[in-house]
């Protein structure tokens, strides 16, 4: 069984808030079958702070799972955009 990991950058509406509570928010928001491998900051400027996220998911269930979850993601009240940095298949 493989699955497909991707990397999301997610973007908060204001330096106030911080990575981890959008991650928290992000961990009880996820569609069935996609869970957080790993995260990270990556600091932009001025204070602002962006979440890296890997997510993997199935293999079988194809992108549009991915959608539903980076769709779910921008859904948040805090975050202000999502983007895809990269897809990769892993297998298990």
């Amino acid at each position: 069984m493989a699955k497909v990991v991707a990397k999301i950058k997610v973007m908060p509406k204001d330096p106030e808030i911080k990575p981890n509570m959008i991650k928290k928010q992000v961990e009880k928001i996820l569609p069935e079958g996609a869970e957080i491998t790993a995260s990270g900051e990556q600091p932009i400027a001025f204070g602002l702070v962006a979440l890296m996220l890997n997510v993997a998911v199935p293999e079988e269930s194809g992108t549009k799972i991915l959608d539903a979850v980076q769709e779910a993601i921008e859904s948040l009240e805090d975050v202000e955009s999502t983007r895809v940095e990269a897809v990769t298949r892993i297998s298990l």
